[in-house]
This record gives C-alpha cells, sequence and structure tokens, in this order.
C-alpha cells in the first residue's frame, strides 16, 4: 500500500516536473468549465427534486382523500347489505314456517333432505288387520336411522371435475 501511494506520487511529480505553465493553466481552465457544467447540473437537479417532492405530498394528499372516501363507501354498502339481510331474514322466517315440510331438490330432481315434522308419525303395519293405522310415538332420546334420499348410492364414488385439480398435476 505505501509502495503504491509512492508510486503514484512519483508519477505525479513528474508529470508536474514536465508541464510548462501554460500547460498547467490550460488545464485549470478545463476544470473550471468542468466545474461550472457540473454546478449546473446540481442546480437543475435540485429544482427538479423540490418539483417532485410538491409532486408527491400533493399525491399523498389526493391519496388519503380518496382513502377516506372508500372507507366511508365501504362502511354504508355493509350498513345497506346488514339492513337487506335483516330484511330478508325477518321475512324469510315467515316463509318457512308455510312452506311446512318441503322437499329440497337439486339439479336432476334428487330430494336432498326434507323438513323434519314435529307431529306424531303415523305408519300401519302389516299383519294387524284390525287397525290398520297405529300412531306411534316419536321418542325424542333416541336417535333417527340415517335416511338416504331416493336415487342415494352410497356405494358409488365422488365425481370428478371436468379439468384436473392442482393436486392432480402434481402427482
Amino acid at each position: 500500500l505505501r509502495e503504491e501511494r509512492r508510486k503514484l506520487l512519483v508519477r505525479e511529480q513528474r508529470k508536474v516536473g514536465s508541464q510548462t505553465k501554460d500547460d498547467g493553466d490550460e488545464e485549470i481552465r478545463i476544470l473550471e468549465e468542468q466545474l461550472e457544467m457540473k454546478t449546473k447540473q446540481l442546480q437543475e437537479i435540485e429544482t427538479e427534486l423540490f418539483d417532485r417532492s410538491s409532486n408527491i405530498d400533493e399525491l399523498k394528499k389526493s391519496v388519503e382523500e380518496v382513502r377516506g372516501e372508500l372507507n366511508y363507501t365501504k362502511s354504508s354498502y355493509f350498513m345497506e347489505k346488514k339492513k337487506v339481510h335483516e330484511m330478508r331474514s325477518s321475512t324469510q322466517s315467515k316463509t318457512e314456517e308455510i312452506a311446512g315440510n318441503t322437499a329440497k331438490f337439486i339439479g336432476g330432481g334428487f330430494p336432498v333432505s326434507s323438513v323434519p315434522s314435529t307431529a306424531q308419525s303415523i305408519s300401519a303395519i302389516e299383519g294387524n288387520k284390525i287397525n290398520k293405522a297405529i300412531v306411534i310415538p316419536k321418542v325424542t332420546n333416541s336417535r333417527p336411522s340415517k335416511v338416504l334420499p331416493k336415487g342415494w348410492n352410497p356405494s358409488r364414488q365422488a365425481l370428478k371435475p371436468f379439468l384436473p385439480t392442482v393436486s392432480e398435476l402434481r402427482a
């Protein structure tokens, strides 16, 4: 490191020793022109930076205004959605009482489930010739047997989608 500095110093001393006064003046004039040019560039950059920073401040203010408007719009939207949901739920409870025991169907007409009845079930027992309709009370403590909807095949595998899933593509 010291040797490199010493070599640089010797090289500069030779360069200065070989230069004439006119060469030194010419080099000083060139360096002064470069300094003036760089100071002009620096001033232009400073003015551009000032303009952009003021523009950025204006844009930040407008973004804050838009955020405030968005929050207000979102809150009013969700309040309105909540009111609509409450109104629908209050009217739906009335229609469900009217509907009673109705089966729910999916595409193809297969019943999925039905609303259970609270009344006692009436069934005819074969083999009883005297009274064909006997009222059997419904026991609330017992578990009802699982009744599959008509047309349901438990041994059939699930349907595959038309397109492969992500997990199938990775495999």
